[in-house]
């Protein structure tokens, strides 16, 4: 869930990114690229770039999977409401298995791969 919200909170910033002032310094300058979700070091935001690599991107990698704007969608609908069911229904449709949340993801050794087309 987190990284469905700083992925979509970034593209609506990217909206407003024209009004905002130019970076005078590499920490403005990383500080920006991590709002939108552009490449930055390690060294100058560690607990940020630390969040990046183990949230925001094996979420964007998930979100481009299971079926990018449509999957945020969904995701989004579901967390707002607290209703699953919708988001349920995706799934069974997109793996064509009944209950696949749950077999997907609701058991202690569920992990995301490197590759997610395995």
């Amino acid at each position: 869930m987190d990284g469905v919200v700083v992925i979509v909170v970034a593209e609506l910033m990217r909206d407003a990114y024209g009004r905002l002032p130019e970076p005078v310094n590499c920490v403005e300058e990383a500080i920006l690229n991590e709002i939108f979700l552009e490449p930055f070091g390690e060294n100058i935001l560690p607990r940020a770039y630390a969040f990046a690599q183990s949230v925001i991107e094996p979420s964007g990698k998930f979100i481009v999977h299971w079926g990018g704007a449509q999957f945020i969608a969904s995701m989004l609908q579901a967390m707002c409401s607290g209703e699953l069911a919708d988001l349920k229904r995706f799934f069974d449709e997109r793996t064509g298995t009944t209950c696949a949340w749950e077999r997907l993801f609701r058991h202690a050794e569920f992990s995301i791969p490197e590759n997610p087309a395995v």
